[in-house]
């Protein structure tokens, strides 16, 4: 019954993504940046573009969202506190996301 509209909404390649979980783990990384980067990638106002929209502003996205500028910004932290690398971080993981314009500014994170 729902698969009709999986197939409508998995036109949109954030939404497929999120439905194939593509290279499993290692690719968590590629969808985080995806959400971060703050704007859809799809032609806009199409059904692509209504369905990447829709998904990205659940309350579920969102929550993915601020968690890894909180993990992002507690690296920084721990980076800044000592003369090498932290450790601890999962390389399958990939770079931090890029956050584009809403990555916060100079402030710290406490002010969000």
């Amino acid at each position: 019954m729902l698969e009709p509209v999986r197939r409508i909404h998995a036109r949109s390649a954030f939404v497929k993504r999120l439905q194939e979980w593509p290279r499993g783990y290692p690719g968590d990384f590629e969808t985080v940046e995806y959400l971060c980067g703050g704007r859809s990638r799809a032609e806009e106002g199409t059904i692509e573009d209504i369905c990447e929209t829709y998904s990205r502003r659940s309350s579920s996205a969102r929550w993915l969202t601020s968690t890894a500028k909180r993990k992002v910004w507690a690296w920084f932290a721990r980076a800044a506190s000592s003369q090498s690398s932290p450790r601890g971080t999962d390389p399958s993981c990939g770079p931090p996301c890029r956050c584009d314009s809403s990555w916060p500014d100079s402030s710290s994170p406490s002010d969000r």
